[in-house]
């Protein structure tokens, strides 16, 4: 059960960034996954970076993102997928940073 004070106050820990790495770089990141990013960036007043890009795609959230990249291979996708993953995998070697010097 999450409490108000992880709503108010998330936390991502270094392992967790990790994981979240390692799933984003193998391809096998679900909708919740980014979500947990965004809800994390959020608490540091940085929201919707992720989000923001998709909607440059015309996609409106995170899972039409992961259906698209589930589809048959066309250069258009792999295209947008290189891009979320870049955002996604650079927010991350940030927030890493971040962290470790707290």
């Amino acid at each position: 059960m999450i409490t108000m004070t992880q709503i108010e106050n998330p936390r991502l820990s270094l392992d967790e960034l990790s994981t979240l790495q390692r799933k984003i770089e193998e391809r096998i990141a679900g909708a919740s996954d980014f979500e947990k990013l965004d809800f994390f960036l959020y608490s540091l007043g940085a929201n919707k970076l992720i989000l923001n890009k998709l909607k440059e795609y015309n996609l409106n959230n995170y899972s039409e993102y992961i259906e698209l990249t589930n589809r048959p291979f066309d250069p258009r996708i792999n295209e947008i997928d290189k891009n979320i993953q870049g955002i996604s995998l650079g927010i991350i070697s940030y927030l890493r940073t971040y962290l470790s010097k707290r």
